[in-house]
């Protein structure tokens, strides 16, 4: 039986550090698709998503603090952690850079993590993938009782058409289908909300192929035509994730979606 090797992830993300705390990760990228792809992520999550001035707030999978250091103006605080201390130390230069005072970072492993505090909005951004089912079941027992009344589990992963597969080596993460991550989550009483797409793994591909190309990269390099191309392209995702898995031959055809989730126990 396949498992997920803790020691490569960890190495692979303290490996991928950006001194641009926008970028999404992985190998260097061009900056600009990083920015546009983060600026559709967000205007996705804060259409779905009510923040208020009074929230805490848990990130689990901060990064270097993409997301938290955009949502610090909107709440009251932030817990933001990860499991790559140089990305951890990226976020702490960045607060000091910019002189936020509500992010409080924290160098740990979700699967050990332990506070006192409650949370009105705890936000698993794309860590899911890097832990085995077990984990993540104890995980969710815990983080439920640091949700407060009415607060909601928010998610960012990847998740399989059917089956759940393991892949990469440098890049080892397991890709659940959507049916066992639901079941997962239901497990643990928790009701889904809904799911919605966080970006086109499709749209991706497409502009980082078309990169090169510096007259196509100046015309769909501007955002607002960032932004419709990959909408269209968000809205096919299914059906050309089905065409790319049959003309690469792969098991692979992860979309990455965002979910949100209520407990069903209060």
């Amino acid at each position: 039986m396949e498992k997920l090797d803790k020691t490569k992830i960890k190495k692979y993300w303290n490996k991928n550090v950006s001194d641009n705390y926008l970028r999404s990760g992985g190998p260097p990228t061009l900056e600009e698709l990083s920015i546009l792809r983060h600026k559709i992520e967000m205007k996705r999550f804060l259409k779905n998503m009510s923040l208020k001035k009074t929230f805490n707030f848990l990130e689990l999978g901060c990064g270097s603090g993409r997301y938290s250091i955009d949502i610090a103006p909107m709440v009251k605080k932030i817990v933001a952690l990860d499991f790559s201390k140089k990305q951890i130390n990226q976020l702490k230069q960045e607060i000091l850079r910019r002189k936020i005072k509500n992010i409080i970072p924290i160098y740990n492993d979700m699967t050990r993590f332990r506070t006192k505090i409650k949370f009105d909005l705890i936000f698993l951004s794309g860590v899911t993938q890097y832990i085995e089912d077990d984990e993540l079941i104890k995980s969710l027992r815990y983080l439920k009782t640091r949700l407060n009344p009415n607060g909601i589990m928010f998610t960012r992963d990847s998740l399989n058409s059917s089956d759940t597969v393991y892949v990469g080596e440098i890049y080892p993460c397991k890709y659940r289908s959507k049916k066992s991550f639901i079941s997962i989550f239901e497990e643990e009483r928790f009701e889904n909300i809904k799911f919605f797409s966080a970006y086109s793994f499709i749209a991706d591909g497409l502009f980082r192929k078309v990169a090169s190309i510096s007259f196509l990269r100046k015309i769909l390099f501007n955002q607002c035509l960032f932004y419709v191309i990959e909408s269209i392209l968000v809205s096919f995702d299914k059906p050309l994730l089905f065409l790319f898995k049959k003309v690469k031959r792969t098991n692979v055809d992860a979309q990455h979606l965002f979910s949100i989730w209520k407990n069903n126990e209060e």
